[in-house]
C-alpha cells in the first residue's frame, strides 16, 4: 500500500506525540495494519511551519522543537523547498508563520 500523507497542524502534545507513535510504531502499523504515513508538513502557531513533499525527516522536526524549547520559530530552522511544477527548476523556500 502505497503511504498516506500528512500533515500537521498543531505541533504541542498531541502532534509531537503523534509523530512519535509513527516513527517508534512505523513497521507494526505497516505490518499489522497496511498503514504507511509520511508526513509532509507541520504547521504551528507558536512553532512555525515546514514542509518537505517527499516527507519530513520527523526526527529533526521533534530536534529542532525540543532543542529550541519555548523560541518561536522553531520548525523554521528547517530550511526546505517546495517543488512548484513538474520540472525541479521551480522552486520556492516554504513560508515562514509563527511570532
Amino acid at each position: 500500500m502505497a503511504s498516506q500523507k500528512l500533515a500537521l497542524i498543531g505541533f504541542g502534545t498531541v502532534g509531537r506525540g503523534l509523530v512519535e507513535i509513527l516513527r517508534e510504531k512505523r513497521e507494526l502499523l505497516l505490518e499489522e495494519f497496511g498503514f504507511g504515513a509520511r508526513v509532509v508538513a507541520v504547521s504551528d502557531v507558536y512553532h512555525g511551519s515546514c514542509f518537505d513533499a517527499d516527507g519530513l525527516d520527523l526526527g529533526r522536526v521533534l530536534e529542532l522543537v525540543a532543542s529550541r524549547g519555548a523560541e518561536p520559530g522553531a520548525l523554521s530552522a528547517y530550511r526546505t523547498r517546495v517543488r512548484l511544477g513538474q520540472s525541479g527548476n521551480d522552486s520556492k523556500q516554504w513560508p515562514r508563520y509563527g511570532r
